[in-house]
């Protein structure tokens, strides 16, 4: 049989026949006494039949097929990929489709992602090329791929919060569990996961509250302590341009006091020295002016004017001293109440930390609880067991010995009957014999005995032997 003829009975088509000529070292189908490439030409033509051809010839088709989907008209690559899908694998069908995607022909586009939409959720690299066309520029290739991915949008979704939680985005992971849930709102693995997201948000929430409300009040701290800062700068220029304007108006005591009260505020600022020296260079002056006319009083009113300045001095740095320890009381005020503040908050954490342990402790402990009551009514379940099995036995050998006393009691009393009854009988004969006159052999005990034991008696009465007499009889 030739190669031609074992080839057409395979394919069992009734109008394809093998042609004489050979293509590429294999023979090249035919179909209406054209191959593949010339039924193309037709296909581009519009030629309804070419179509029909084309799928008779199957594989043969498929690199013609494969060149039409290069084509500039849409509709002849559209078409053309919807027949190579009739005749390739799906992995085949696929790797053309995709080369569609790449059409400047939004139709083919949009065809192509049609084509696909079957292996959506299948095949993930399907599925990654068509969710890739949502950012078409043409809305009907983007209404195309939103339609393919309906069936696997929230899991799409689901995959897209997972990644945001790798990157450190719960929130932006908690946006596209919102959305898969609103597509599959009984999804497990969305509800689970989009709870656990919602508590670490909302925790996240009060970590970031908490800590914007401890700068607030940080920053509220350094205001007063800066707009106090500042009005104490203040007060202390005024201080001083009090002090000058006394100095020039020759009144010596009064400057004094003002420098005083200046060098509380800043005692190591440097106009606070050079005021001094200021009065004191004027007072030295006015007292040289006048030391030629009361030097006496010169000496004793310098003598007042410098245990002044003593007592003054001491006034001063008395209240210099009150005024630093002041400022180092607020200042650790302030420290205490922002560590205070810290560690309350520190605390609350621990404290709900511990909480958290102790209740998986306690779970734990339940468990251990439960394990170990369910291992104890097993065992008491066995040992009842054991016990019920022990008082059946005993139960039963109780009735078997109640059987035996109650056996050997008929026995004694089946005895008891026969020996009365022999009694009797030997009484009655000895009566007639004595009635007669005439002496007769009587018999023993041990023959009436034997005679009555030769009687038939209940088969559950055991023969024994028994005295008699002085004889053993059974």
């Amino acid at each position: 049989m030739s190669t031609m003829t074992m080839r057409l009975k395979a394919v069992a088509i009734p109008m394809l026949f093998v042609a004489a000529a050979s293509f590429a070292g294999e023979d090249e189908l035919f179909y209406e006494g054209k191959n593949a490439a010339q039924w193309a030409v037709e296909f581009k033509a519009g030629n309804a039949r070419a179509t029909h051809a084309m799928s008779r010839l199957g594989k043969d088709a498929v690199p013609a097929l494969l060149e039409l989907l290069k084509d500039k008209d849409p509709k002849i690559s559209s078409q053309a990929a919807t027949l190579l899908s009739k005749l390739q694998t799906d992995a085949e069908a696929i790797l053309a489709f995709m080369t569609m995607l790449n059409s400047e022909h939004f139709e083919v586009r949009r065809n192509a992602v049609k084509l696909l939409s079957k292996h959506v959720g299948k095949d993930a690299a399907v599925t990654n090329v068509v969710r890739a066309m949502l950012k078409d520029k043409d809305a009907a290739v983007v209404e195309a791929a939103e339609e393919a991915l309906k069936p696997v949008q929230a899991t799409l979704h689901l995959d897209d919060a997972k990644i945001l939680v790798r990157r450190g985005d719960p929130a932006g992971a908690l946006a596209a569990l919102e959305k898969a849930s609103a597509l599959e709102p009984a999804h497990a693995e969305i509800k689970t996961l989009k709870a656990q997201l919602a508590d670490t948000v909302a925790k996240q929430a009060a970590a970031e509250q908490a800590r914007l409300e401890s700068e607030k009040k940080i920053a509220a701290e350094q205001a007063l302590l800066k707009e106090a800062q500042a009005q104490k700068r203040k007060t202390f220029d005024q201080l001083l341009a009090q002090a000058r304007e006394l100095i020039k108006q020759n009144d010596f005591d009064r400057p004094s006091r003002v420098i005083a009260e200046a060098r509380k505020l800043f005692p190591d600022d440097p106009a606070v020295s050079a005021i001094a020296t200021q009065l004191e260079k004027a007072k030295e002056g006015v007292i040289e002016a006048k030391a030629n006319a009361a030097r006496a009083e010169a000496e004793k009113a310098k003598k007042e004017f410098e245990e002044k300045i003593a007592a003054e001095s001491a006034r001063v740095e008395a209240d210099k001293k009150r005024k630093i320890d002041d400022e180092k009381a607020l200042e650790e005020k302030a420290r205490l109440e922002a560590a205070k503040s810290a560690e309350q908050k520190a605390k609350e954490a621990a404290e709900k930390l511990a909480a958290e342990e102790k209740i998986k402790a306690e779970a734990l402990k339940i468990a251990e609880e439960k394990a170990k009551a369910e291992a104890a009514t097993r065992l008491a379940a066995e040992k009842a067991k054991a016990e019920a099995d022990r008082l059946a036995q005993e139960t039963l050998k109780a009735e078997e010995k109640v059987k035996a006393e109650a056996l050997k009691a008929a026995q004694d009393k089946e005895r008891a009957e026969l020996a009365a009854k022999l009694a009797e009988e030997k009484a009655r004969v000895e009566a007639e014999r004595i009635k007669a006159g005439v002496q007769t052999p009587t018999k023993t005990a041990a023959t009436a005995i034997k005679e009555a034991d030769a009687k038939p008696t209940s088969p559950d009465v055991p023969k024994r032997r028994k005295r008699v007499g002085s004889e053993d009889v059974d």
